[in-house]
């Protein structure tokens, strides 16, 4: 009976400690997977990022940073239609007011929408960047926009040089941007958009910058 008794309490003993060396086992390494044992395959993280499979948005590509520009969902290091969009690598893709210039503060003086770094009038609004003269200084925060040395409050073609500021017809228009430089004609109304003033357009409302007129009859 002892006997028996002795090899009852050896198999007991041997279950006891089988099943805590089973239960350390697990215990580790579900914890070094980061998660605990819920399911098959639950701490599973087979490309070995840290981050587990159910929670990977490449589960097949080390990405720890899960970085995903476009937002579907789908990792940049295995996102086949990804296209990165920030090109000046200044850490902000989408939106960038600067795409083109690293600018990682998105610093925007004027608010206009165009950022301090690239902005060709920092302190002057001016969403379009108009620059007539190409002088990278933008329209609006710039004195002389055509360049051609007279200032733009005194200048009669703002946007085209004419230093001498010739204005064969008085009206106001200097010559070169005159669209009648012969005819007096301050508003330069051209109302079918031509380029050829009304008071010259032979068809003022049908476009025809050509002014073909085969007859000649004085009417394109």
């Amino acid at each position: 009976m002892m006997n028996g008794q002795l090899a009852d309490g050896g198999r007991i003993m041997r279950f006891w400690s089988v099943l805590a060396i089973l239960t350390l086992v697990v215990s580790v390494g579900c914890g070094n997977l980061g998660q605990g044992c819920s399911g098959a395959g639950a701490g599973l993280d087979t490309d070995g990022d840290g981050v587990v499979d159910t929670e990977d948005n490449c589960p097949m590509t080390a990405n720890a940073d899960q970085a995903d520009a476009d937002e579907d969902g789908v990792g940049d290091v295995c996102d086949d239609d990804f296209v990165d969009v920030d090109v000046d690598g200044d850490g902000v893709g989408e939106g960038d007011n600067c795409p083109n210039d690293s600018n990682a503060d998105q610093a925007d003086a004027d608010e206009d929408g165009v950022g301090d770094a690239c902005d060709n009038c920092v302190n002057d609004a001016n969403e379009d960047q108009a620059d007539a003269d190409a002088d990278d200084v933008g329209d609006v925060c710039e004195g002389d926009r055509d360049g051609d040395g007279v200032l733009d409050d005194d200048d009669n073609c703002l946007i085209s040089s004419n230093p001498d500021q010739a204005d064969t017809d008085g009206d106001g228009i200097g010559d070169v941007c005159d669209n009648a430089p012969g005819r007096p004609n301050p508003g330069q109304e051209d109302g079918d958009g031509d380029g050829v003033a009304d008071i010259e357009d032979n068809c003022p409302s049908n476009a025809n910058a050509d002014q073909a007129d085969v007859d000649d009859d004085g009417l394109g």
